[in-house]
């Protein structure tokens, strides 16, 4: 079998055992999709190895090992060093080439893939970063690549886009084959340029800060079990949209700066060695994927430690702010330690021993909020940030939550980003809910002047897009995905989905789910099949349907209320039965007679205290079973009974209220719905009498009609008014209101009184 690099130069080739077992599998997952009525042939599943084994350290073995002498410049941006790689290779037939990521090279010049797929993302201009900077281009050259004493060739590959001017990853051709279970030495020197600060990494050349992420050569990911279809490399090249793939691997890094200026990294910090106007400093770290670091002329740090109260070794904590910010260390700790908390007891413990946390300054904004395993960067440091109060906001807290996470999903699980970005972003951006959650109980709510946000709601706000462009939660690749949809299928619907479980089934569901995944998957490299997998061998009954559903259906599902009205009964005009039998209805009469309540239905008189409710909804085909659509006509107790004393209305709404207290009144709602299996809904009806029904609708059909005749108007329709539904497109169309009310705008008037208020007395402190 010829191993190369997956989607350029291999062909799959099956024996007939394995072929066997996936033929069995096939079958399996198709009698399972028809019992859950979920069509997923779609998605095959290949064999799992089982969890990773660790060491006594609790880290896994790696087979990889990264020994790299470095130098950067800070002034300018330059970087140089030599790297050599050790790596036992775990596949079955000899080897011959393998690809090495430049990922510098995606920021050389406008037409590489990183450029050409950042352009409807990010908001920058490289030509405009050229007329201020001069040359703020970066990129990575290969000087030599040696395989022992031996000089290897290289040449630049594009196997996902063939794009001539992207030079993001390059071919190693060996100069000897290497055997199975042979360990491969290469040294590789290298020169780069750091470009000015652009995304996730980068150089500012006056302030000399410098965020160094993705900067040296570095060896893909070699799928030895052949998850994806066959055994290889799994390596792309630099896209703009995602983020990264690597293999874990053990670290030891020593970079050159200048004296007298600071560095942190990933890892721990092992020595400094002083030499004349420059300075090595060494860090390592074991079991990682990545290895980053950050380097200016004068940093704030502090150093403190924290035992996670779910386990896993006790933390060295790093707070790196700028000089003008001193004070946000408390904070940045404080939110440090919540999330190592939060995530370590109702996930997994943290596998590292170390946590560092960098704000960057303004001029480096572009590196703000950024991930690596033992180090991450939150938002910038600036002390007009603070002026304005933004604090209060929680902004910089609720970025340390975000990417301290990461450090589970992306760090411990390290999922391919590539091709299934959701299984990092968007599970990450569900635990930073969930800690803001636990913040907010301790310290109250997050505001500004006053006006909160419901972060799970909000989510709800990035949802629209894919409605217009249907692509299930599982599309893959990630880079590949429509344009403009890249935040809601990357970072918003899996969060929503499990916001969904947790307010309809119940926290302690997630989290059994979410400690599953994390015992299972960690340091594994897990797929969208695998989250699959986890979903139906980890829930059962309604979540498990559910869950599949909401997986592979193409759209989110959007709720709407299509009409609401409530106008006042009459008698109908023509012959109408009365007691003493029939009588017919002018347009002169028609009025008298509907005070004497002829041709009134009975159960309009609620005599036993139920309302009556006509139903109708229409046919469905699932699967080749067809149903018929039906008009039900059915009586329904109260959910509750208000008293409309209570309600602050004026004198005015009062009278009107009397006036038509002896009137019967005919209201009618049709809804719509995405015709899921597997999603109930309740609609909340309000009368003016106080009367509020809650009806389920098991949304099975994509609409309903409901008509109620009772002695009392329609206030208001409501759609999920608990807000157990968050997985669902924008929500301004699932509430209707009848009766006009000035309550919502209240909390508003007020808020932007006390804007109002603060613009006054700050821009009078500059007068």
């Amino acid at each position: 079998m010829a191993i190369g690099l997956r989607g350029y130069s291999s062909s799959p080739v099956v024996t007939t055992k394995l072929f066997g077992f996936l033929l069995l599998i096939t079958l399996l997952s198709t009698a399972l999709a028809f019992a859950l009525a979920v069509p997923d042939e779609a998605l095959e599943e290949a064999e799992a190895p089982g969890p990773t084994p660790l060491m006594e350290d609790g880290l896994p073995a790696t087979d990889l090992r990264y020994d790299i002498e470095a130098s950067v410049e800070p002034s300018t941006g330059e970087l140089s060093g030599t790297v050599t790689v050790e790596w036992t290779y775990p596949g079955t037939d000899p080897l011959t080439e393998v690809p090495i990521h430049l990922y510098l090279n995606g920021f050389s010049n406008m037409d590489s893939t990183w450029v050409a797929g950042s352009s409807a993302l990010r908001d920058f201009d490289l030509e405009e970063k050229a007329e201020t900077f001069g040359d703020p281009w970066g990129h990575s050259e290969l000087i030599a690549v040696r395989q022992g004493s031996e000089t290897c060739e290289t040449r630049f590959v594009q196997p996902d886009d063939g794009n001539p001017h992207d030079r993001s990853l390059a071919m190693v051709t060996l100069a000897e084959p290497l055997a199975p279970g042979a360990t491969l030495k290469l040294t590789m020197e290298f020169d780069a340029q750091l470009p000015v600060p652009i995304a996730r990494t980068g150089c500012h050349r006056v302030r000399q800060y410098c965020h160094v992420g993705q900067w040296f050569p570095k060896l893909s990911v070699f799928d030895a079990e052949g998850r994806s279809g066959e055994q290889g490399f799994v390596a792309h090249q630099f896209h703009g949209p995602t983020e990264f793939f690597a293999p874990f691997a053990d670290y030891r890094v020593s970079i050159d700066i200048p004296a007298g200026f600071d560095l942190v990294a990933t890892g721990r910090r092992e020595g400094v060695k002083e030499d004349g106007e420059r300075q090595q400093v060494v860090y390592a770290q074991r079991a990682v994927h990545d290895f980053a670091f950050v380097v200016a002329p004068e940093l704030v740090i502090d150093e403190s430690t924290h035992q996670p109260t779910g386990g896993g070794p006790e933390v060295l904590l790093t707070m790196v702010t700028q000089p003008e910010t001193p004070l946000h260390v408390q904070g940045m700790r404080d939110a440090t330690a919540l999330s190592l908390d939060v995530l370590s007891t109702d996930v997994g413990p943290y596998a590292w021993d170390a946590m560092t946390v960098v704000e960057p300054p303004l001029a480096a904004a572009q590196t703000a909020g950024m991930e690596y395993q033992t180090l991450v960067t939150g938002m910038v440091a600036d002390p007009a940030a603070d002026l304005l109060s933004l604090d209060a906001t929680g902004l910089t807290t609720i970025v340390i939550f975000h990417e301290v996470a990461h450090n589970w999903f992306q760090g411990m699980l390290a999922s391919d980003e590539v091709s299934d970005a959701h299984l990092d972003e968007g599970m990450t951006s569900y635990w930073e809910g969930r800690i803001r959650q636990v913040w907010e109980e301790r310290h109250g709510k997050f505001h500004y002047l006053g006006l909160t946000s419901d972060p799970v709601h909000a989510r709800r706000g990035s949802s629209r897009r894919p409605q217009s462009v249907p692509q299930s939660q599982l599309t893959r690749p990630s880079w590949l995905l429509a344009r403009r949809t890249h935040g809601s299928q990357i970072y918003a619907r899996i969060p929503m989905l499990f916001s969904t479980v947790a307010r309809k089934y119940g926290t302690d569901e997630v989290d059994t789910f979410f400690q599953a995944w994390y015992a299972r998957w960690r340091f594994g490299h897990p797929r969208s099949e695998d989250l699959l997998q986890m979903v139906r061998d980890e829930t059962a009954g309604p979540v498990r349907r559910f869950m599949v559903q909401a997986l592979l259906e193409p759209e989110i599902p959007d709720y709407a209320i299509e009409k609401a009205s409530s106008t006042p009964w009459q008698t109908p005009l023509g012959r109408v039965m009365g007691e003493e039998g029939p009588v017919v209805v002018t347009a002169e009469n028609q009025e008298a007679h509907t005070d004497d309540l002829l041709g009134l239905a009975p159960s309009a008189l609620e005599p036993d205290g139920k309302v009556a409710v006509e139903v109708r909804y229409p046919g469905s085909v699932d699967d080749g079973d067809i149903a018929s659509g039906q008009v039900e006509r059915q009586l329904w107790t109260p959910t509750e009974i208000r008293d409309p004393e209570e309600t602050d209305e004026s004198d005015e709404e009062q009278a009107d209220e009397e006036e038509d207290g002896d009137k019967y009144w005919v209201s009618a709602v049709r809804v719509s719905g995405p015709a899921w299996e597997h999603l109930p809904i309740t609609i909340r009806f309000e009368f003016d009498d106080g009367v509020v029904l809650d009806l389920e609708w098991d949304a099975r059909t994509p609409w309903r009609t409901y008509r109620f005749l009772r002695p009392a108007k329609l206030a208001s329709v409501h759609l999920d008014p608990e807000l157990t539904l968050i997985l669902e497109g924008p929500v301004g169309n699932n509430a209707e209101l009848l009766t006009p009310d000035d309550e919502p705008l209240r909390p508003m008037v007020w808020w932007f009184t006390r804007v109002a208020q603060w613009a006054m007395v700050n821009v009078g402190m500059w007068l």
